[in-house]
């Protein structure tokens, strides 16, 4: 026991979007076991928080922890990984994507992006020796991406396949007058 509280000693989680709100949050799995693991689990706001683990990026806490600017905003796996591995894991490789402005997130919000996604790049673009990304430098190209013209694409060829213009009148007929 002694041991498995070293793991995440000196860390105060803050859960969003984790533990199920019909739950009390001192009954749930993950905050028992953040708890043995060494951690402090706090129920609201206060100035000892250091990690916000969040389920979903666009809740009013991952927005409060962005304007407080010192709070680690991880993805719930970085909780579990520690916790399946007895070592805390470095948080920029779990770090939520919360850089998207809220007016680009309203066209984008229904689609999820994961943050480990591989967008195909020309060989010599943001690659490392050996030709792979790593987690920071996909975040870093997934990020720069321009999803809002991407999506304008993808919408143009689709309501191109609607498109009936060039079919000849015999072609659209339903057969009825």
């Amino acid at each position: 026991p002694s041991m498995k509280a070293e793991v995440l000693k000196g860390v105060n989680i803050l859960f969003t979007h984790v533990i199920p709100t019909s739950q009390k949050k001192e009954s749930a799995e993950i905050w028992i076991l953040a708890k043995e693991f060494g951690a402090v689990c706090s129920e609201n706001w206060n100035n000892d928080v250091t990690h916000l683990v969040a389920g979903d990026r666009g809740t009013e806490k991952v927005k409060e922890a962005i304007r407080r600017g010192n709070i680690f905003i991880v993805r719930k796996e970085w909780l579990h990984d520690s916790i399946k591995k007895w070592e805390r894991q470095p948080e920029r490789d779990y770090f939520f994507d919360t850089s998207i402005r809220e007016s680009e997130s309203e066209q984008v919000s229904e689609i999820e992006k994961p943050p480990d996604l591989i967008v195909e790049t020309p060989v010599n673009e943001i690659t490392d020796d050996e030709g792979l990304l790593s987690p920071q430098e996909r975040q870093e190209h997934f990020l720069s991406t321009d999803w809002k013209s991407i999506l304008c694409e993808v919408e143009e060829e689709i309501g191109d396949w609607g498109d009936t213009s060039a079919l000849d009148e015999s072609e659209t007929e339903s057969g009825t007058e």
